[in-house]
């Protein structure tokens, strides 16, 4: 314990870096497998909280990108994503019961932020995450976040887009893939599953 002379002469603040905003630098591209590059800020937007780097790499999907095992969910039971870039979809599933560590909207839990989605994707190995919003159907000039409402530094972080969901939906769809029966399945269940989507980027 310091004495009373000596805190007189010492300072105890101490420094710390604080991001406040962050920016987009060119050139900064997105494709769909061989398809041409997506537009930015129309079809697709970097997300705040992303690495920085290029990355190439299957995608996989993985639901909501959430793990809770204290209720037995897990969107990534039964999928290998080590490696890979996961798809997944904005916010979560909606409550069962009252033990549901899930929340009704308006409001969330902490499970639906765009952090613990991005800490999740690390920890299971994922070098990408490409975020959808299906709540925003038809709705698209709220659809695409703006690269400020999502940022956040700290940790290891995988490079992070989102995309909109008509962009996606026509990719997949190309390849005989549909995501509405996918959520809806996962709004269904309560417990683990396995997913099966995977498609090269």
């Amino acid at each position: 314990m310091a004495s009373a002379r000596e805190a007189t002469t010492r300072s105890y603040l101490q420094g710390f870096d604080v991001a406040t905003g962050v920016a987009v630098k060119q050139p900064t591209i997105m494709a769909l497998g061989k398809q041409p590059p997506l537009r930015l800020n129309d079809e697709w937007t970097p997300m705040g909280l992303s690495g920085s780097g290029k990355v190439e790499a299957d995608v996989v999907f993985a639901g909501y990108g959430i793990t809770a095992k204290e209720y037995g969910y897990d969107d990534y039971a039964g999928i290998d994503a080590k490696g890979k870039i996961v798809l997944v979809f904005r916010y979560e599933p909606p409550p069962k019961n009252e033990k549901s560590p899930f929340q009704t909207p308006p409001s969330y839990s902490n499970h639906a932020t765009l952090r613990a989605k991005a800490n999740n994707a690390s920890d299971h190995g994922a070098v990408g995450i490409i975020l959808i919003d299906f709540n925003h159907s038809g709705d698209e000039q709220k659809e695409l976040l703006s690269t400020s409402n999502s940022l956040w530094r700290s940790g290891n972080r995988p490079i992070a887009a989102q995309v909109k969901r008509g962009v996606i939906e026509k990719w997949l769809d190309a390849q005989g893939i549909s995501l509405k029966p996918l959520k809806e399945k996962l709004t269904g269940r309560k417990s683990r599953r396995r997913n099966t989507c995977q498609r090269p980027a």
